[in-house]
């Protein structure tokens, strides 16, 4: 006769009352596993300065910071440019800074009848070129001046060009909630995508 589930759980003990009557004991502790390993051959030099991983004494779970190895011959030659649009140029002077570059010379004027001049005062052939411009109020003037912004950096050969959009200022229409609405977050993201044709 099979036994049931509670005939078989009452036959069995439990692991702490086996533990308890000592039929369960610990296996005994050992001394700690010594792992050998083989060494490898050297680790390269990159540009004549040796590897190395910095080593801190604060704990693994708090944030370390590494230190950043220039050579000294190379003076601030980074392929990497960040301008500003005119809309928020703090938040682009913070980020700069924040990554440790200065932003970019750029010439912004509007004219009289409030057309937009864009004019980048260096060389970003070859750049990676990150553009800062929110949209925000006044919405139309903030994008066309990132359009002509982008129009300007790939007009000067920039091999990538990033734009930095923190605040979007037609997201609300990103979808139609009645008839015979427009979707003018998908015709703005046309017309960026426009400019780099």
């Amino acid at each position: 006769m099979p036994l049931s589930y509670s005939a078989a759980a009452a036959a069995a003990p439990s692991p702490l009352a086996a533990r308890s009557r000592g039929l369960l004991r610990r296996p005994p502790r050992s001394s700690p596993v010594v792992v050998r390993c083989k060494k490898i051959d050297q680790l390269r030099a990159v540009n004549g300065i040796p590897p190395y991983a910095p080593v801190s004494n604060r704990s693994l779970l708090s944030p370390v910071t590494l230190p950043i190895i220039r050579d000294a011959n190379i003076k601030n030659d980074t392929r990497l440019r960040i301008f500003s649009g005119t809309a928020n140029p703090s938040l682009s002077q913070e980020i700069a800074s924040y990554l440790g570059l200065e932003l970019g010379k750029i010439n912004i004027k509007r004219f009289a009848d409030g057309e937009i001049y864009v004019q980048l005062q260096e060389s970003v052939r070859g750049c990676d070129v990150f553009l800062v411009q929110p949209t925000c109020p006044p919405a139309n003037e903030n994008l066309m001046e990132l359009l002509i912004m982008i129009d300007a950096c790939r007009r000067a050969s920039a091999k990538n060009i990033t734009a930095v959009i923190p605040y979007f200022g037609y997201a609300r229409a990103d979808r139609k909630s009645q008839g015979r609405e427009s979707i003018a977050a998908k015709l703005v993201a046309c017309l960026w995508s426009a400019c780099d044709s």
